[in-house]
């Protein structure tokens, strides 16, 4: 009994030890798909959900979303046009979409690198996490 006992004591207090857990949400999600981290740095969260033409340009779409955020945050004037196109025709349905940013930046270089990826094991939605070089 004593050797069972401590067995389980022993499993127990090892389970804490291993990686640090990245700080999560109510739901699951890292922390930083709703908060980007405040450290000095400019960070910007980019999401993409399923994109028709597979998971790079899904990819593509949440990092580009990300650095137009960090350019915001700049000061630098993003526009930004996302055009989808849906069709249905005998029960057959097909879906396009295009997605168009244009950054004015008066003698700045907006330039990040990706921190972090998340992608929702449920609704397959993309987040990338982007941090200003």
């Amino acid at each position: 009994m004593r050797f069972l006992l401590l067995s389980f004591v022993l499993i127990f207090s090892f389970s804490g030890c291993g990686a640090p857990k990245t700080a999560q949400t109510p739901t699951g999600k890292p922390k930083w798909t709703l908060m980007p981290p405040h450290d000095g740095k400019v960070y910007g969260v980019g999401e993409s959900a399923i994109h028709v033409s597979g998971i790079t340009y899904q990819r593509a779409l949440a990092i580009s979303r990300g650095i137009d955020e960090i350019a915001r945050q700049k000061g630098v004037t993003v526009s930004n046009t996302f055009e989808s196109v849906q069709q249905v025709a005998g029960g057959a349905s097909s879906q396009a979409a295009r997605n168009y940013s244009v950054q004015t930046v008066e003698g700045q270089t907006v330039k990040a690198v990706i921190k972090d990826v998340y992608e929702d094991p449920y609704t397959k939605r993309l987040y990338v996490l982007m941090m200003e070089q």
